[in-house]
């Protein structure tokens, strides 16, 4: 596993940005990360994701108008690469059948994680224990 590279589904992004439950926990990680000098990986469709949970709590009411741009903003400060390519895509896919997923978004960033060796969080418990059935360095938040 790689040391100071972490992926990070799109559910613990949405709590470091909007409260939820155990965003209290995500902040503190996020804490210990930082001075641990991390560097986060994401497929590149994560921006995507994230600004439309987002858009869809300030529909809903649940957060203030412009919520979403704000948090993209905050996510351009920390260290992030984004990840986009044919063999990525390939990787995933690959992954889904294994899992018996018809979804590709959660796999892709377990997929992302098992390429570069780095560790993976998500806080979707249904998800985490199929996943870990298949990478070891994956945490439930």
């Amino acid at each position: 596993m790689e040391d100071n590279i972490i992926c990070l589904d799109t559910n613990i992004w949405v709590k470091l940005f909007s409260p939820e439950e155990r965003s209290d926990k995500v902040a503190s990680l996020f804490e210990d990360w930082k001075s641990e000098e991390m560097t986060f990986i994401a497929p590149s469709f994560l921006l995507f994701e994230l600004s439309s949970v987002l858009r869809k709590k300030e529909k809903m009411l649940l957060t203030h108008k412009g919520h979403a741009v704000e948090a993209v903003k905050l996510l351009y400060e920390y260290p992030i690469v984004l990840y986009q390519s044919e063999d990525f895509m390939r990787m995933s896919l690959s992954l889904a059948q294994k899992m018996d997923e018809t979804v590709i978004y959660d796999v892709a960033f377990l997929a992302l994680a098992r390429w570069k060796k780095a560790a993976f969080y998500t806080s979707d418990l249904k998800f985490f224990n199929k996943a870990n059935k298949f990478y070891s360095q994956i945490f439930y938040i």
